[in-house]
């Protein structure tokens, strides 16, 4: 009778090696993490390359955005303007161009923001979605403060300079100074300080002149015009109407009042009055004549 072989109960040497590749930490968290991950992105890269795949993909995404954009409680029913004039919120309306009911998905708000931003006399504005199915535009106006005389024509501008709008007569806002010249935009707020100084001859006031884009000219009626000067013209027109006031000095027959030089202003005589200056000039010397014989 031939003996029985018994296994040998030590493990394989194979069996023994994976046993110990078992133990390592990395190993078993790349078996359980990384092998399932890495199955998973070959799988989702081989539908990803499938064009048929990516096809029907994008078809669902666009069909549940079409069903998500004409649910009722996404549409836009109607344009809230609020911090405009009656005027200013027909132009916006007419800028926007919205044709009603709109899915709050087909709008572009920044696109729509623009087109109001865009307007002459808007300052400021926001455009949001709001409840109750509205479209919220806050506008926030320019406020004119004069009149600026183009070569084209009358334009309202704000503090800035910035044009707010145009108007066709000078009568259509008497409230609101006048100012020319090249660069009269660029100094509105120094005008404005001009013309508050001058309020006592706001009644003769024509208008300002910006000249050489450095300094104004201010022009009474009766042709009249002071010229002031380049820096602090505020204090040389005050000094002017300190004259005024005591000797009555712009009610003289004066053409211009130049206070270019602070330290020296000159006056300049229109043609009758400087005809009677050399009148009385004449009768002077012929008088002192008569009291020397």
């Amino acid at each position: 009778m031939l003996p029985v072989r018994r296994p040998d109960p030590a493990p394989s040497r194979v069996k023994y090696r994976l046993e110990r590749l078992w133990l390592t930490p990395s190993f078993r968290r790349f078996v359980r993490t990384g092998l399932p991950l890495a199955l998973v992105l070959v799988a989702v890269t081989a539908l990803v390359t499938d064009l048929r795949v990516r096809a029907m993909a994008a078809e669902t995404a666009e069909d549940i955005r079409t069903y998500v954009a004409e649910r009722p409680e996404f549409r836009i029913a109607r344009v809230q303007i609020t911090g405009a004039s009656p005027e200013l919120s027909a132009r916006v309306g007419a800028e926007m161009a919205m044709e009603l009911p709109v899915s709050a998905f087909d709008l572009d708000l920044q696109a729509l923001r623009d087109r109001v931003m865009a307007l002459e006399p808007v300052l400021t504005a926001r455009v949001r979605v709001a409840e109750a199915h509205t479209l919220e535009v806050t506008v926030v106006e320019r406020t004119p403060v004069a009149i600026w005389r183009m070569q084209d024509g009358l334009a309202l501008v704000d503090g800035s300079g910035a044009r707010v709008d145009t108007i066709d007569r000078r009568g259509d806002r008497p409230d609101l100074p006048v100012m020319a010249g090249k660069g009269a935009e660029k100094a509105i707020e120094e005008g404005l300080s001009v013309m508050r100084i001058a309020a006592p001859l706001e009644a003769r006031i024509r208008g300002l002149v910006r000249v050489g884009e450095r300094r104004w000219d201010l022009v009474l009626d009766r042709e009249q015009v002071i010229q002031l000067p380049e820096t602090r013209p505020e204090a040389a027109l005050l000094r002017i109407l300190a004259l005024d006031s005591a000797k009555d000095l712009l009610e003289r027959d004066l053409v211009i009042v130049d206070l270019r030089d602070g330290d020296r202003p000159v006056v300049r005589l229109s043609q009758p009055g400087l005809a009677e200056f050399n009148a009385r000039k004449m009768l002077g010397e012929d008088d002192s004549d008569e009291d020397d014989a």
